[in-house]
């Protein structure tokens, strides 16, 4: 398992590593949308610092997943209107990644930035490190 959820007071902070296929992706959203702390939650922060990318990255596939993992997302926006999320990465292509997501997620209350570093996003979470 290349990732880790960490629950905290307001928030979720899902930590990926290395390298990260679809399936963990999707998994990682489902177990926190899942979990019965998430209906409480203020923020999820996205740490994708630590992530490597392969180098033949098949846009229209990642597209779709990010289609997917927005697709749940929606879902849970109408269990919880009130979530922040943070991405943080440094690798352009996640970001542009990122950005998509925000757009897929236009429809709900949620909102969604990328940041290079975990403290810009919680300072914009307003949530201490």
């Amino acid at each position: 398992m290349s990732y880790q959820i960490s629950w905290e007071k307001h928030g979720v902070v899902e930590k990926f590593y290395d390298f990260i296929t679809p399936r963990e992706l999707i998994s990682c959203n489902e177990d926190v949308c899942r979990d019965s702390r998430f209906d409480a939650i203020k923020y999820q922060l996205f740490d994708l610092a630590e992530v490597k990318l392969a180098e033949t990255t098949d846009t229209a596939k990642a597209l779709r997943l990010v289609q997917r993992i927005a697709a749940i997302d929606n879902a849970a926006a109408k269990s919880n209107p009130n979530v922040k999320i943070a991405v943080v990465t440094r690798i352009e292509s996640l970001g542009s990644l990122a950005s998509f997501y925000s757009l897929e997620l236009s429809d709900s209350s949620w909102v969604c930035e990328i940041f290079e570093t975990e403290e810009a996003a919680r300072e914009w979470l307003a949530v201490p490190p």
